[in-house]
């Protein structure tokens, strides 16, 4: 799925700002994918592209990835991440040192980070009228600061178990939020990493048809 898998995120080395109610605040109700106004048949393809601030509250660094992503949406409300890659189209494996190349932003010198344990599960909700997807995945990050490595293994907390944001229904496909929370934990450290979605993240179908987020 392009962003949404977002890999969000990552890992932000400073606290991250959340502008959106904590995820604890939400009350989620179920959602649909819609494409072509029906009810989306499992398996429809998607994908994403979307550039990303990941963040590392503890080490006091972060860095900005862009990538594309691949994966699925069906009935229920429930899809899928299947697969990453980067700018020019090669497929991220889950492999050290063979994530997608970042730009440092503040402490990294150099930086990479992949999706650790694909397929990841996607779900849309819906609160008060804003619709979330809601993302269960772990990722790995190497940031490099005076030739030492940091290397970290993130992933939701175990309550709610997802990461997520709130995305919009624009003319014929999806807009990712702009920040996606809660914070992850990082080598079991709580509320350690963070990501926010810095340029337009759009999630679409591979075959053109109208994707959108629809309550039951």
């Amino acid at each position: 799925m392009q962003v949404v898998l977002a890999f969000a995120a990552l890992f932000a080395f400073s606290a991250l700002s959340v502008s959106a109610a904590s995820a604890a605040e939400l009350t989620f109700e179920k959602a649909k994918f819609l494409v072509g106004g029906v009810e989306a048949p499992a398996g429809t393809a998607v994908d994403a592209l979307g550039e990303i601030l990941f963040e590392s509250v503890l080490a006091g660094a972060s860095f900005v990835c862009s990538g594309l992503f691949e994966g699925t949406v069906g009935p229920n409300g429930e899809g899928s991440i299947t697969k990453v890659f980067s700018l020019a189209g090669v497929e991220i494996k889950e492999l050290p040192e063979a994530g997608i190349s970042c730009t440092q932003e503040k402490t990294c010198e150099t930086a990479l980070a992949n999706p650790d344990g694909l397929p990841f599960k996607v779900i849309a909700e819906e609160d008060e009228g804003v619709f979330y997807l809601l993302i269960a995945g772990k990722y790995d990050f190497t940031c490099t600061v005076i030739g030492i490595k940091i290397e970290e293994l993130c992933e939701p907390p175990a309550t709610p178990g997802f990461i997520g944001g709130a995305v919009t229904n624009l003319a014929t496909d999806i807009e990712a939020g702009e920040v996606t929370e809660p914070l992850a934990t990082c080598n079991g450290n709580a509320e350690e990493g963070g990501l926010t979605n810095l340029k337009t993240n759009l999630i679409a179908t591979v075959s053109g048809a109208t994707l959108a987020i629809s309550l039951p």
